[in-house]
Order: C-alpha cells, then structure tokens, then sequence
C-alpha cells in the first residue's frame, strides 16, 4: 500500500466510507460526499489535449452503447483491475454456485465479469461488465437518462503517481524510453497505451458524471481495497446490487491473494500480472519528476480525489467548490 508523509490514506467518496467493522460485522458507512470540482487555469493549458479529448468524448459510444448490464466495474489502468475482478469473480461464483474462473488472469476471469462483448455465460447471475473506458459526453445529459437506462458504476482510482509508476514497470520494456520522458506523455494520445494524459481525461470524465448523478457512480479508492478489502468489495456489491453475502465476500478475500493467484495463473499466458515483489524496481518521484507532474496536471485535472497531490505546495490551487451542475 501507498503511504505518503507517514499517514495512511482515509477515503470518504461516492457516498460510501470504507473499514466500518462493528463488533466483527462488516458494515457500509454513509457520508454523502461526492467528488470536489477544482477549478483549471487556462495558462499552461496543453490546447492539443483539450482537443483530442473534445473529440474522444463526441466519440467513444463504448459505455454510451453499452448499458444492458445491472452495472459496471470501471478501473483506471493498473489501479486493481486485476484483483478486483478476480475476488468479485469468485464471490459471484460461491454466492451463485457456478464454477469459479480456471485461471486467475484473463482470458477465464471474464467468464462472469468481462468485457462487455462476451457472452453470458450464466443467466442467472447478476450481468456486470468491466472496463477501462472514458465516458461518452452524453453520459452527462439528464434528458437521456430519463428515457434510457443507464447501469450502476464503480470506478476504482489509484494515487496516479502510483498509477503512472506502476504501468510504467508493466510497458517499459515495449516502449524503450526513460521514466521522465514517460512522464512527459504525449497530449495527443497516440505513443503509449495510457499515460499521465490518460489518467487526467479518465478522472476528468468520470468524476463529471458523478457530480452529475452522485447515486449513479461510486468512487472506490484502490489503497482502500488494500486497507479493508471485504468492506470495500461488500460497498461495491451494494452498490451494483450484486447481492454478495458476507461469507462470499470473505471466501473470494481468502481466495484471491497474490500468492494463490500466483498458483493458479494460466501456463500458457507469457503477461505478468501478478508480481509477488510488489514492483520493488519502480521508479519514484523525486523533485523533478514532481514538478513535471504537477505542471501538467495543475492546468487539466479537475478532480484530486483527495490525494495530496498539492501537500507541500504553498501556493497551490485548493479550491473546494462543486462542480457546475452543466459540467461535461
């Protein structure tokens, strides 16, 4: 798990608060708090982004065109992806009585939740998909979603310094550059699979669809999961209705750590996954790699989600105001 200053991280979002144990019952805490808006300054803004996003967004129809599912499990990339469907995987199958995924890394994790596109494979239990994609500009609109159904989202979000680090490790041998040219990106989103201009766009995006519609969209912090990881999964089935019990939930836990999904990966798949060194060969942000960081997110990122991206920063931009209600 991150640490940061010597202070673990604490996650109100969503509505949901996570490691609520009551005389050894797990419990959900309700706060009510949705994602905080902070407002952008135009200087420094990288123009190039602001248009590449603009056009993704009147053109990405994957989550507009995929809405016949009771919910969604939408990851920012290497932010949990992996463990989350798997552990929500085998409670499904416990809870269910269907047969748990042969292997712990795709493509057999997605014989219950998957990609939108693959078939169902059980009717009986709950239909829930995952992805890693940017909502569509529509998403935001209230008059479609009074004729058309819309799914129930969970979005999981790392620390992205975590985030960029950790893919990094993951595609460095493919791509060939350097940590701090990693860093740079590229605003028009055709180099690497994802980067820091990714992540912005995915927050940007799916933190506006849930101001919008806050009963919509829960906001699971990944180093969360790691703190209380049945109380996390148990919000996360609440709230896509999944119908998890406690014993499931505490069954796919037990099931689902690094060293048991290290045995039960798949022969033939060459990607690793799972790392049981915890990626001990990552790179870190020292000042320069910081002030990079924050000179590309201070003029774009308009959700933090409470991560102190600012902390030692006197001068920083810290404005607590929510997001208008035509926010896109």
């Amino acid at each position: 798990m991150s640490l940061r200053n010597g202070k673990s991280f604490v996650t109100i979002l969503g509505g949901i608060k996570f490691g609520a144990v009551v005389q050894g019952v797990m419990t959900v805490e309700s706060a009510g708090v949705a994602p905080v808006y902070r407002p952008c300054p135009l200087s420094g803004r990288d123009w190039r982004f602001v248009a590449r996003t603009l056009n993704n967004d009147l053109t990405n129809f994957a989550m507009l065109a995929n809405r016949d599912f009771l919910g969604f499990i939408v990851t920012a990339k290497n932010s949990g992806t992996h463990w989350v469907n798997y552990a929500l995987n085998v409670a499904l199958a416990k809870q269910y009585e269907v047969p748990e995924p042969r292997y712990s890394d795709n493509p057999s994790t997605d014989d219950i939740i998957g990609h939108p596109k693959h078939k169902r494979l059980y009717e009986h239990v709950p239909r829930v998909a995952a992805s890693h994609s940017i909502p569509h500009v529509a998403m935001n609109w209230r008059w479609l979603r009074s004729v058309a159904p819309f799914p129930k989202y969970v979005v999981i979000i790392r620390d992205l310094r975590d985030a960029l680090a950790s893919f990094y490790v993951k595609w460095r041998g493919e791509y060939g550059v350097s940590f701090d040219e990693f860093l740079r990106g590229d605003p028009l989103g055709r180099r690497f699979r994802a980067d820091i201009w990714w992540y912005i766009h995915f927050l940007n995006r799916w933190g506006d669809v849930g101001v919008r519609f806050p009963g919509d969209v829960l906001f699971v912090k990944y180093e969360d999961l790691l703190e209380a990881p049945q109380s996390g999964l148990l919000a996360i089935s609440d709230h896509l209705r999944m119908g998890l019990s406690k014993d499931s939930i505490e069954f796919a836990v037990q099931s689902s750590s690094k060293e048991v999904m290290m045995k039960r990966r798949d022969p033939n798949n060459p990607q690793t996954v799972i790392r049981l060194d915890g990626e001990s060969d990552r790179p870190s942000f020292g000042p320069n790699e910081l002030a990079e960081f924050r000179r590309i997110i201070g003029p774009h990122l308009k959700y933090d989600f409470g991560y102190d991206y600012w902390a030692d920063l006197e001068d920083a931009p810290r404005a607590s105001v929510r997001a208008p209600s035509h926010a896109n």
